[in-house]
């Protein structure tokens, strides 16, 4: 449930630019990571300073959550939406975000070394469910936790562009780019709206991956 959480998510920014832009950013793998990296630095700056409790967690998965969308958005701005304006070949995104995924996972290895890359030890006592016969099925408050961030995010995704005059503006935008724009839709800002939802998204994803299992290695975005 928590691999299918993470990838649902990661998959989720691929899916808003490419049926905004119909390019595929290659890096957002890389941007989840860079979510998850965050919110370790942000743990362990967390913990130099005190006890680390739950509002320090969750305040430490906002960070990590905002540094994707920061990402994300810069990615879009100065890669993305250039390459696509400046070709109509496909190859030429896929290489520039390749690129960008590889700048990532290199800049997070190199830094490895001088910063906290596990999760203390929180929520991971085995709760059993079911079993018998000298065998019982165990989870722990991590893992629920970690589901319980993807069945979030998933749905508040799906109601963001279901109900509200963005999601609106999204799909007019993906059935007819022209038209929407004739029709007041203000493409620029909805360019930069999408491109920080689906940093969020990745950033969500990063964050539940450190959840389960307490840390992201850098090259893990592939």
């Amino acid at each position: 449930t928590t691999l299918a959480g993470i990838y649902g998510l990661v998959a989720t920014g691929f899916a808003l630019v490419h049926g905004l832009l119909g390019r595929i950013n290659l890096a957002f793998g890389e941007i989840a990571v860079a979510g998850g990296v965050y919110l370790l630095i942000a743990v362990g700056l967390e913990s130099l300073a005190g006890r680390l409790g739950p509002g320090e967690l969750a305040f430490a998965i906002v960070i990590g959550i905002l540094f994707s969308m920061s990402i994300s958005w810069l990615v879009g701005r100065h890669v993305v939406v250039p390459l696509t304006t400046a070709t109509t070949s496909q190859q030429t995104v896929l290489i520039g975000t390749i690129a960008v995924a590889i700048v990532l996972a290199e800049a997070a290895r190199i830094t490895a070394p001088d910063r906290l890359n596990w999760l203390p030890p929180l929520l991971n006592i085995p709760l059993p469910l079911a079993g018998g016969g000298g065998f019982t099925t165990t989870v722990t408050a991590a893992q629920m936790l970690a589901a319980g961030m993807s069945l979030t995010g998933a749905s508040t995704l799906l109601a963001l562009m279901e109900f509200t005059r963005f999601g609106r503006a999204w799909r007019a935008h993906a059935d007819d780019p022209l038209m929407a724009a004739l029709l007041g839709v203000r493409v620029p800002a909805l360019r930069d709206g999408t491109f920080l939802i689906a940093g969020a998204a990745a950033g969500l994803a990063g964050a539940v991956s450190v959840i389960a299992y307490g840390t992201v290695q850098p090259g893990e975005g592939l």
